[in-house]
Formats: C-alpha cells, structure tokens, sequence
C-alpha cells in the first residue's frame, strides 16, 4: 500500500498480540492447552508445527472467530472481535469459502476487502453501489491489485482464474483492509516459484511499513529467510524465538513427530 508505514503503526502498541493460559476444544477434545507467548508489533511472525497441532485454531481465535474454553487473548491490548469490527486484524485463510464459480470480477471481490472502512463514511454513502464508493476506495484497490499484479485481470471473472491467480486476489483483498494485524494460514500452499516469491515479497514490503504478520507454514527455508521471530506449536508452545535458534534440528523434533519433518521442495531452497 502507500509507503507511509503510519496505517499501521497508529493502532500499535509495543505488543501486537497477547495469549495467557489459552485453551481450546472441538467437541471436548482439546486443541489447544494452556497456551502463553506474546508477539511484538510491526514483526513477522511464523507459526510451526505439524498437522492437527492447533496452529489454525489459534488463528481463527486471533481472528475473533472462535471463542477459546478458557483463556484470555489480546491484540493491541483490546479484544479481538472488536479489533476485527474496526478492521484492525485480517485474516487470509488456507481454504476460502468464495463460491470461485460466482459471476464476480477480481476487481469487486478485492473492493469487499474495503466494506468495513465504507460502514464509517458518511451515511449517505453507505447506500451505493461499491462502484459509486468513495474514490479512496477505489484507489487503495487499485494500488492492492496492482501489488500482487493482478491489475491487468481486474476485470476478468475470478472463476477464470489460475491457483495462483485466486491466492493473488486474496491477498489483495487483505492488503485493501489496511489492518495493523494479519493472518495468514499457509499462503503459500500449492503456488509455483513465482507466485511464492510474489507473496513472500509482498508481504516484507508490508512488514517493513510496520504491518504485523503472524504467518502459519510447513516452509522453513523462507521462514529463516523473512521471518522475524518463529512461534513452535504443538497443542502447546515448545518455545518461541528467532528463527536461527527455533529452526535448529533438535527444536524441531521437539515439536514434531519424525514423519512430518521434511525440508522444503527444490524450488523454495532456490528461493533462499
């Protein structure tokens, strides 16, 4: 977005997020247990852990989304559902539930991104068309799109579009949201060489304009390569710290069971 980090820096305090003693369950059986850690703000954050460790749970709980059985959490020293009502957290799951089939346009799909800041124009405005929004609207879409390089298909269906593509508009719809909070649940799942870098690079240009990124990943070469501090995640917290210490072999077969530890693809390593 614009090169003025202060979007982002005016929500913040020097926490971004706050778990103390956070617990969670689907039908009685625990997710999550006890789990503490804080984040700092303006920092890029890793979530790591193997499959069913709690790591989306905790997610859709930072989201506001999900209430925890117990414990309490914290963004920006506020209550999450609040933080998401003010469109100070973002939130770009794994899987979408976008009906991708449904005869919309990148261009209106990424604008939704921005309905949240249209409730507070004026109350007349709140009755038009987005195509009619105000033009700050407009243009912070068109600077979202243009981010990813999704301008040029702006127009085109997004039931049209390439994996790639359609994880390029999601992440444009975040960025319109201009939250001093975002989460990402494995972004980078799926994508070619191009499309991982795209994002990668996306996403340090915003964490260098003071944007806080709390990103969950199986990627351990481009998490030591971007990553700020990484959070190892096992239902509850192994430890957290910098990704030269987290990252370390022992660390992670603390975390993980022996079958999950697997190093990145090919293509990632060139990446780094």
């Amino acid at each position: 977005m614009a090169a003025n980090p202060a979007p982002y820096q005016s929500a913040q305090a020097d926490s971004a997020v706050s778990v103390s003693g956070l617990t969670a369950a689907y039908d009685g059986a625990p997710v999550l247990d006890n789990v503490s850690f804080e984040l700092g703000a303006g920092q890029w954050h890793t979530v790591i852990g193997p499959n069913g460790s709690g790591k989306t749970t905790l997610l859709t709980i930072l989201a506001g989304s999900l209430t925890p059985v117990r414990g309490d959490v914290k963004l920006f020293g506020g209550d999450p559902e609040a933080c998401r009502r003010r469109s100070e957290v973002a939130y770009m799951p794994q899987h979408e539930n976008l009906e991708w089939d449904f005869p919309i346009s990148v261009w209106d799909t990424v604008m939704t991104g921005r309905y949240g800041h249209m409730r507070r124009d004026a109350l007349w405005r709140r009755f038009l068309p987005a195509r009619l929004s105000a033009d700050r609207h407009r243009e912070i879409c068109a600077r979202a799109l243009a981010e990813v390089r999704m301008d040029h298909l702006a127009r085109r269906p997004i039931g049209q579009l390439s994996g790639g593509q359609k994880k390029r508009v999601l992440l444009a719809r975040m960025l319109t949201q201009e939250a001093p909070l975002v989460l990402l649940d494995e972004p980078l799942v799926g994508l070619d060489k191009d499309s991982r870098r795209l994002i990668l690079d996306v996403l340090r240009r915003q964490r260098e304009r003071g944007q806080t990124i709390v990103m969950v990943t199986h990627d351990l070469v481009n998490t030591m390569k971007y990553a700020d501090q990484v959070l190892l995640l096992n239902r509850s917290v192994i430890d957290i710290g910098p990704p030269a210490e987290m990252l370390r072999d022992d660390m992670l077969t603390r975390t993980a069971a022996p079958n999950w530890l697997t190093q990145t693809p090919a293509a990632d390593e060139e990446d780094a």
